[in-house]
Order: structure tokens, then C-alpha cells, then sequence
């Protein structure tokens, strides 16, 4: 059962409280007005940036998925967590988990600490998984951190793949257009080491890609 508390205190407060820097508003506003100007890849880093705090925001979805097009691109991906997401805000389950774990962790203490209290223990150590439960799945299903390893092209004309963090121009294995999301692994100097949307793997120039989750945000 001590493990079982400490557990809940340690998920309690290191928690990732994610961010992407701007409020939703701000960024649908941002969307529209660089689609407008076409800035088609500008615009849909702003419409991922909405959808990591909102990924149930319909009109940004659509606007994606129409600059997708215009770009040229594979139809914007969508996977169980972001439709998870949509039905259980994260933020409000991980309140609703927080609140729950302490009413658990207060409920124990009062339990040792008053016979009276002792009828309610059984309920109050039922609170701990519950909250252990809403916390760690609002954790899995949180879009900010579910991209907080995402990146698009915004190098102008795309950006080489290389099997290797070495410029070498004969050993190319693909090209990536601007404005496709890549899922980044690591990064090595000025090389981020990336997973194609076909799933294969390389090396890009960072200065090529921009973060989805801002990295001072992340």
C-alpha cells in the first residue's frame, strides 16, 4: 500500500503540463489568416498547434485537412488518442483524477487518525486506483503530449533524407515536401533523427523542422 501512495503523489505532481504557447482562439485566428495569405504550411502548423489543445475542434480538422489536399498531402492522421480525447477532455479528467487520488490520500489519514472515520476506509483506498486510473489515461491520451514529439517541414521546397547525420547528396534516401509531420526520435548537433509517414527512418536537418509543441513549452 506504500508503494501504491507514493505512486499516486509522484503521478500527482510530475504530471507533464504540456503547452503549445497560444490560446485556441489565437490560433484558429492565426489558421484562417496565413490559409488566406497562402501560407498553406505556416497554416497548418497552426491548425496541429489548435488540435494539440483541442483535438475534437472540428473547423480546424477541416482546414487541415484542405490544406493537406492543396499541399499535396496524405489525408492529416488520426489515431485512438485523438478520438479519445475528444470524448474525455484530458485536462478536465486529470483534475477530476487529482481531486479524486487526495480525496483518497486525506480519506486514509483521516482514517488512522480518527476510529470514528474508520467505516469510510475501504471507500477511501478505492479512491487511489480510481485516481491512479483518470491521471495515467488523461496522461495517454493528452494530444499535447502525444505530439510533443511531432514536426512538420517548413523548409521551403522540402528537405532530403538522409540515412545518416552527413551531408552527402548521393546517399539521399528520400525527400520530404514542406508541410509534412514527421515523428522525431533524437537529436544528434544540428541533425534530428525522424519516422517517415510510411514508417521508414532517417536523418533531416534540423533548421528544416519546426516542433508542433514548442520546445520551451514541451
Amino acid at each position: 500500500m506504500k508503494i501504491l501512495v507514493y505512486l499516486a503523489l509522484l503521478l500527482a505532481m510530475a504530471l507533464p503540463a504540456h503547452a503549445v504557447g497560444e490560446s485556441l482562439p489565437a490560433l484558429w485566428e492565426k489558421a484562417t489568416r496565413l490559409e488566406s495569405e497562402g501560407h498553406a504550411v505556416e497554416a497548418a502548423l497552426a491548425c496541429r498547434r489548435l488540435l494539440a489543445l483541442n483535438p475534437g475542434y472540428a473547423p480546424a480538422r477541416d482546414l487541415l485537412a484542405k490544406i493537406h489536399i492543396s499541399l499535396k498531402l496524405p489525408p492529416p492522421a488520426t489515431d485512438w488518442r485523438d478520438r479519445a480525447a475528444g470524448f474525455f477532455p484530458p485536462d478536465r479528467l486529470a483534475i477530476g483524477g487529482s481531486l479524486c487520488l487526495w480525496t483518497g490520500l486525506f480519506g486514509i489519514l483521516a482514517t488512522l487518525l480518527s476510529p470514528a472515520w474508520g467505516r469510510w476506509r475501504l471507500p477511501a483506498f478505492l479512491f487511489l486506483p480510481a485516481g491512479l486510473a483518470a491521471l495515467a489515461f488523461s496522461a495517454a491520451i493528452d494530444p499535447r503530449i502525444a505530439r510533443s514529439r511531432e514536426c512538420v517541414v517548413t523548409l521551403p521546397g522540402g528537405a532530403p533524407v538522409y540515412p545518416a547525420p552527413s551531408v552527402d547528396d548521393s546517399r539521399t534516401t528520400a525527400r520530404v515536401p514542406d508541410g509534412t509531420p514527421l515523428s522525431f526520435r533524437s537529436r544528434s548537433g544540428r541533425w534530428t533523427a525522424v519516422t517517415l509517414p510510411d514508417g521508414r527512418n532517417g536523418w533531416i536537418l534540423s533548421e528544416a523542422l519546426t516542433p508542433v509543441v514548442p520546445a520551451e513549452q514541451s
